[in-house]
């Protein structure tokens, strides 16, 4: 789990690939897929481009793939359509959610994130998973049915529209 720092980070690094291995092994054995999810707190153990190339080369990828979230991504100082792109061969699940340049989560098209160019890549490159639409800007708790109400309108309106 994320802690307040990132004091020994190899070491957790390399304890929490062991861990996220060990169980996806477990799970393709009953026949379950799995997907690794980085966040991006400030004591995440996996949250920089360095951090990025730890994880996505000590994943087991034939038994785990990669949940890009397009906002923790940016949030650790990266462009997310950079590192879909990089590890696409890995990517089997991901997560839109948008934020602002100055790092606080901002309402789906509200922030900074190219969901249309995201979107168009991986159109061009036959992905089949899921996209699942997260949001966690502050309107979310005083408002969370307008906002999945206006992501269900961007939505129809911008992202739909590539796919049919």
């Amino acid at each position: 789990m994320p802690q307040k720092n990132r004091d020994d980070l190899r070491t957790r690094q390399k304890n929490c690939l062991s861990c996220v291995n060990n169980i996806a092994e477990r799970a393709s054995d009953k026949g379950i897929g799995c997907s690794y999810h980085p966040n991006s707190p400030a004591g995440s153990v996996f949250r920089t481009a360095e951090d990025y190339e730890i994880l996505l080369n000590g994943l087991n990828s034939d038994l785990i793939g990669y949940c890009p979230d397009v906002g923790h991504i940016a949030k650790g100082g990266m462009d997310p359509l950079t590192i879909i792109k990089k590890y696409r061969s890995q990517v089997n699940l991901v997560h839109y959610k948008d934020m602002f340049a100055d790092g606080r989560w901002a309402a789906t098209a509200d922030g900074i994130i190219d969901f249309i160019g995201i979107t168009q890549y991986l159109i061009e490159t036959d992905y089949s998973g899921w996209i699942i639409m997260e949001d966690e800007c502050d309107e979310c708790i005083s408002d969370p049915d307008g906002v999945t109400l206006k992501d269900g309108v961007y939505i129809d309106k911008l992202l739909r529209p590539m796919v049919i």
